[in-house]
């Protein structure tokens, strides 16, 4: 069955009934998804798979600043592994910044004194 995500904590849940809040249909407790109307009956969790952190991770270090939504997500889960990704994933966000931000300011002062060095300036071409 596709609704149904088997874990151990879901096993009490296996026998337990809700009520669908749209459509008043009584499913299983174990649903994330009414089947008869669609309607999310609870929160699914994020996956915390090999692959997946691997997307997450190599998001962080290639656009840092945005890498820092995923952290926010995965930090506001239960499961203590989807905190230690979101622990992993700001440690790079912010490590990944910190190098971007360094080299794009060694980039500007090379440019610069370049520019320099050939002539080329602000006074040069602006005479006021």
């Amino acid at each position: 069955m596709y609704n149904v995500y088997m874990d151990q904590s879901s096993s009490s849940l296996q026998t337990q009934t809700c009520i669908c809040s749209t459509c008043k249909m009584q499913t299983y407790a174990l649903y994330y998804f009414c089947p008869n109307c669609g309607k999310p009956l609870r929160h699914k969790p994020l996956s915390t798979s090999f692959f997946r952190q691997a997307g997450i991770y190599l998001f962080c270090v290639f656009f840092p600043p945005f890498g820092l939504w995923p952290a926010y997500k995965y930090f506001h889960e239960q499961s203590g592994n989807a905190k230690a990704i979101a622990a992993a994933a700001t440690i790079l966000t912010i490590a990944s910044l910190i190098v971007t931000t360094y080299y794009t300011l060694y980039a500007m002062t090379f440019v610069q004194k370049y520019m320099e060095n050939q002539g080329v300036g602000l006074s040069a071409s602006y005479p006021f």
